[in-house]
């Protein structure tokens, strides 16, 4: 399960983020594979956090 969403930064305006329910891989494993799948580097988050759940609203929506 991930959740990719913005988040506001003072120097770089809106950057991606993403949360990522594992135990199993790295931030930098996670981070090769997507640079190997993905060329333009924009579309790749800059702030990845491991979770052991994400939170889900009654409505079952992310809460970020």
């Amino acid at each position: 399960q991930a959740v990719v969403y913005t988040k506001s930064n003072k120097l770089l305006g809106n950057i991606l983020a993403c949360k990522i329910v594992s135990t199993e891989v790295t931030e930098s494993e996670i981070k090769t594979y997507l640079k190997e799948r993905i060329k333009e580097d924009y579309k790749i988050p800059r702030i990845i956090n491991l979770v052991d759940s994400v939170l889900v609203s009654k409505n079952n929506k992310v809460m970020r």
